[in-house]
């Protein structure tokens, strides 16, 4: 059960490593999905930063034992916040391009 638990940790690992480091390689293109899912322009510029970042930080929190409760609510936090951005949009006849991996 462990074997799996760490596969399931590293494939999910991997899914966030590379979305933040897809999304920081064109940080243009990461802070125009979030104008388009609704965000300020203000604040796209450091939510731009801050959203590769913090995918980073859950990739890495996924792989060690000790870390990956924290990681798991990290993830599970910023797939929350994806899930109702895009359902708000949706309800609103929007389809913004998530730009997920860069």
């Amino acid at each position: 059960m462990s074997l799996v638990l760490l596969l399931a940790r590293l494939l999910l690992a991997a899914v966030f490593l590379v979305a933040g480091l897809a999304k920081l390689a064109d940080l243009a293109g990461s802070r125009q999905a979030l104008r388009d899912f609704g965000v300020p322009a203000k604040l796209s510029t450091p939510f731009g930063v801050l959203l590769p970042l913090a995918e980073l930080a859950v990739a890495v929190g996924l792989i060690p034992t000790v870390s990956a409760w924290w990681g798991a609510l990290g993830a599970l936090a910023l797939l929350l916040l994806f899930v109702g951005g895009i359902s708000y949009n949706l309800v609103r006849g929007r389809q913004p391009w998530c730009h997920c991996f860069g």
